[in-house]
């Protein structure tokens, strides 16, 4: 689940920016997970940042799967403290997470 910040979504330049809150999932599964552009009705991300999430615990990533623009990237969650992902299974869904993402 997630929620767009207001003002968003705006262009920058010739692209689409989105900047979003993110519930973390109820169980996490190990190597992220998938956030399609289909979300936003876009085609394709071409660039995307997380950041620590509101209670400090946990950061996130986007990870891309491939060169250029992809139709979906992975939200990949960690452990602030020791810099590990999130075990398997871990209830996220009290975190939020702000992301900001660029695409066509």
């Amino acid at each position: 689940m997630f929620t767009p910040l207001p003002g968003y979504p705006t262009k920058h330049r010739n692209k689409n920016f989105e900047t979003i809150d993110w519930v973390g999932p109820e169980y996490y599964l190990p190597g992220g997970i998938e956030f399609p552009a289909s979300n936003f009705g876009w085609g394709g991300f071409d660039s995307g940042y997380g950041q620590i999430s509101q209670s400090g615990d946990y950061r996130v990533e986007v990870q891309f799967s491939n060169y250029g623009a992809v139709q979906t990237v992975l939200l990949v969650v960690f452990v602030v403290a020791t810099g590990l992902e999130v075990a398997g299974s871990t209830d996220l869904s009290d975190e939020v997470f702000r992301l900001s993402l660029m695409g066509v």
